[in-house]
């Protein structure tokens, strides 16, 4: 239905802060939310491939853009379990 548009955008951001926020240690919210935001993007970039002819710029893309998302997800997956210590008036761990 949304395949390849970016109103999924804000599901993803949910999903990804959700992780940081159920995660108990930071090492787990990075670990997860890196991880989570890497195949992501590889899913979201396979979902809209069309077939072309040359994998090597596919492969160079692929590779910057999942490195990209596992950045991106670690971050929000961080700042979901900051968020839930500030909630809870916990120190991080």
């Amino acid at each position: 239905m949304l395949v390849g548009s970016w109103v999924n955008l804000p599901l993803w951001v949910a999903a990804v802060l959700a992780i940081g926020w159920l995660s108990r240690t930071r090492r787990q919210s990075v670990a997860r939310g890196a991880l989570f935001g890497a195949v992501l993007c590889v899913a979201f970039l396979a979902a809209g491939y069309q077939g072309h002819s040359s994998a090597a710029p596919l492969v160079i893309g692929l590779g910057a853009l999942s490195l990209l998302g596992a950045a991106c997800g670690l971050l929000l997956a961080l700042l979901g379990r900051r968020l839930r210590h500030h909630r809870q008036g916990d120190r991080l761990a």
